[in-house]
């Protein structure tokens, strides 16, 4: 082999590492808190696809703000799989019964329109479908703090305001504060046994600035694989409409503005009014409730022309129409009404 300098041919091979991709502080930050979130949703849903029918109940409190009277109630649930299931939800002089079966949601017509108290309560005990139902959200924050002596983990979202802690521990969500229309809401969760592989907690609060208004305490949860299959017959005489997540809101077709009060006009009454209703099948509100207010008489008058005024088309599933509950707020400024 001839090896002179001028004949040797000396090959350099450049090997490079793969290209890696860095993802920003704020898509860190998302990774992190998806991945705590879906954590407790994994840890708390009984309801899950493949999850054993189970039959729960619940003892209801609801203190009423206008004088603290404590109202009581139950509620109990038979659930086989996503898309069948029965609830029902008791009060003094209000009853909601709900059948999921055949891939529809049945209730009777005076059941139809629940009220505030019901909307909460089924917000609380039905956590990791409100995780579905919102989908995945902005997260802003992502923080590791100490409360009194145990390890939590704070997430932090844009929409509404939302700040969630989580047990570093169990994984479970402990809180949850929202900033809705100028009012706080908190909800708490707590005193987690186990059922299955999951964790349910077994006491729930909702406080409103502050102020305990409602509490669920489940009394019981177990298993349930053989049950009565006239249980989930569609409910005679009322209504129904598609089961379904991914429902199209409602479209306002009239929707006039409350009027000032002359003693609010005249005292120069400014704030919010926010309320809770249920656009029906009809297109109409129903089951309409203040939530807050900055004064009693635009209270009522909002609540009377929302009652007897607005109107939408209703929100559709496959197109279909459906009842939705909803929150309008009605601001009341001097300078807008003449």
């Amino acid at each position: 082999m001839d090896c002179r300098p001028w004949a040797c041919v000396v090959l350099v091979m450049l090997i490079s590492e793969p290209c890696q991709v860095y993802a920003s502080p704020q898509e860190q930050t998302q990774a992190e808190g998806e991945a705590i979130i879906k954590r407790a949703k994994e840890r708390s849903d009984i309801r899950c696809e493949g999850c054993p029918p189970f039959r729960l109940r619940a003892d209801l409190r609801a203190f009423q703000e206008h004088d603290w009277h404590v109202l009581q109630g139950t509620f109990e649930e038979h659930w086989q799989s996503a898309g069948q299931w029965r609830s029902t939800f008791q009060f003094p002089g209000f009853s909601q019964l709900r059948i999921a079966s055949q891939n529809r949601v049945w209730s009777p017509q005076d059941s139809l329109y629940p009220p505030y108290v019901i909307f909460v309560m089924s917000k609380m005990l039905t956590l990791p479908m409100e995780f579905n139902r919102r989908g995945s959200q902005k997260i802003e924050n992502v923080s590791d703090v100490t409360v009194d002596g145990n390890h939590r983990w704070i997430v932090r979202g844009s929409a509404g305001n939302n700040l969630r802690s989580f047990d570093n521990n169990s994984g479970l969500l402990v809180s949850e504060d929202t900033e809705l229309n100028g009012f706080g809401e908190r909800i708490e969760y707590s005193l987690p046994e186990p059922f299955g592989d999951k964790l349910v907690p077994r006491a729930m609060q909702y406080l409103r600035d502050g102020k305990l208004l409602f509490e669920v305490h489940v009394s019981e949860i177990a298993a349930e694989p053989a049950v009565d299959e006239s249980l989930f017959n569609p409910a005679a005489g009322g209504e129904s409409w598609p089961l379904c997540q991914d429902v199209k809101t409602p479209t306002p077709i009239e929707k006039p503005e409350p009027e000032y009060t002359e003693a609010a006009r005249r005292n120069k009454v400014e704030g919010n009014v926010v309320l809770y209703m249920v656009i029906g099948l009809d297109g109409r509100p129903h089951a309409t409730a203040v939530v807050s207010a900055i004064d009693a008489g635009l209270a009522s008058q909002s609540k009377e022309t929302i009652t007897r005024r607005w109107n939408f088309r209703p929100a559709n599933c496959a197109g279909e129409p459906v009842p939705v509950s909803v929150f309008a707020q009605v601001s009341f400024r001097l300078r807008f009404y003449k």
